[in-house]
C-alpha cells in the first residue's frame, strides 16, 4: 500500500466505515478481454457500489488517464460508482486542508 492508501485506510477505519481494500472485480464481468485478470478497486463500499480511487501524480499522464477512463467507464456500465481523488499529501497546511476537504466529501457520501 502506498502512503496515500495507508492514510485513507486509517481515516476510513477510524470512522468505522464498511469498505473492502483492493476489492477484486473480474474483467470478464465487465466485458473486458483478458478474462483471467481482475481489476483491483482501492476502496470499495459495497452498500453503495462505490469505488474510491486515490490517485497519485502518475494518473495525470496521458496514457494513464486513457486507461483510467476505459476502466472507469467499464465499471460504471456495470453499475459501479467511481470516485477518483488526487492525492495532495499532508505535509503542508495547504495539503492538509485540501485532503481534509476530500475526506469530508467522502464521509458525507458513504455515511
Amino acid at each position: 500500500m502506498s502512503f496515500a492508501e495507508r492514510y485513507w485506510d486509517d481515516v476510513l477505519t477510524q470512522h468505522n466505515l464498511n469498505f473492502v481494500r483492493e476489492f477484486r472485480v473480474n474483467k470478464s464481468t465487465l466485458g473486458i478481454p483478458n478474462h483471467g485478470n481482475c481489476l483491483f478497486l482501492d476502496f470499495y463500499f459495497p452498500e453503495i457500489r462505490l469505488d474510491l480511487e486515490i490517485d497519485g501524480s502518475q494518473h495525470c499522464l496521458p496514457d494513464r488517464m486513457e486507461k483510467d477512463k476505459f476502466r472507469d467507464d467499464a465499471l460504471i456500465s456495470a453499475g459501479y460508482h467511481v470516485m477518483r481523488l488526487p492525492w495532495f499529501g499532508v505535509k503542508s497546511p495547504d495539503q492538509k486542508a485540501r485532503t481534509q476537504t476530500q475526506v469530508a466529501k467522502v464521509l458525507d457520501l458513504v455515511k
